[in-house]
């Protein structure tokens, strides 16, 4: 730190976006001091790392500048500003976002190439192409993003956007469930509830799995929890589940519990 100072002081270029990231968390005041000497002169580092740490301020004008500075660093071509720019506009002026996390996929990042493919999937600041998403989300999967393994996996067990191969779905989704992906653990729960992708059909496992997507909040987990009780003969706690998935606004969960 004291010769990381001693060469910001002396006027050396990369010093002072090293020095504000090394005291960012214990001292923010000097460290926006050093981002913004380096972010005038043009270092997109430190325009991102400027707009991080401006992003917490309670002063909503300074975090209003905060995006401001993700966007310069993001038009400067740099590939993590594109991310955050992107993901702090929180579903803004779609068509840039989209343009955004475009720009930081092509650049390999795998979190980026996760968020253009789910802006493909839903149609959002760009044309829906749902082929082209599963694409982007098997790169990222590939690069070991667990969300984007589950989005794959979900894709190939329905056919969406390609033919379905189930046990291609199976190994993803196992992989992105071990990872304590929610939507994962769910999917990988109705593949053993139906005995898909080669799986000997265990209502057990399926409430395992179930269970674990249910207990981090994931809505549709606690619905198929209610459609597994029901199948045993348990109604009372049917009942149960669908009536908390119902009341978070499921549909399928709605629907089950009025015909229960």
């Amino acid at each position: 730190r004291t010769w990381l100072l001693a060469a910001a002081q002396a006027g050396h270029p990369q010093a002072p976006t090293a020095l504000a990231e090394m005291l960012a968390a214990e001292q923010p005041d000097t460290a926006r001091y050093w981002f913004e000497k380096a972010a005038v002169a043009g270092d997109a580092a430190a325009q991102n790392g400027l707009a991080h740490l401006l992003a917490h301020s309670p002063d909503p004008h300074l975090r209003w500048q905060s995006l401001t500075w993700h966007l310069r660093a993001a038009v400067a071509g740099y590939a993590p500003a594109q991310l955050d720019a992107a993901l702090a506009l929180r579903g803004e002026l779609p068509t840039l976002q989209a343009d955004l996390l475009k720009r930081a996929a092509l650049d390999g990042l795998p979190q980026a190439q996760y968020q253009w493919a789910c802006c493909l999937a839903q149609g959002q600041g760009v044309t829906m192409d749902r082929a082209q998403a599963l694409y982007w989300w098997e790169l990222a999967a590939q690069a070991g993003h667990m969300q984007a393994a589950s989005e794959v996996g979900a894709a190939l067990m329905a056919g969406d956007g390609t033919v379905a191969d189930a046990k291609a779905a199976l190994r993803w989704l196992q992989a992105a469930a071990n990872a304590d992906v929610p939507k994962a653990q769910w999917n990988l729960g109705g593949m053993y509830a139906s005995g898909k992708g080669g799986l000997v059909q265990d209502i057990k496992r399926a409430f395992v799995w179930c269970h674990r997507a249910a207990n981090q909040g994931f809505t549709p987990a606690l619905a198929t929890l209610g459609v597994l009780f029901e199948r045993i003969g348990k109604k009372e706690e049917a009942v149960a589940s669908l009536r908390q998935a119902a009341d978070r606004g499921d549909g399928e969960a709605q629907y089950n519990l009025a015909v229960l």
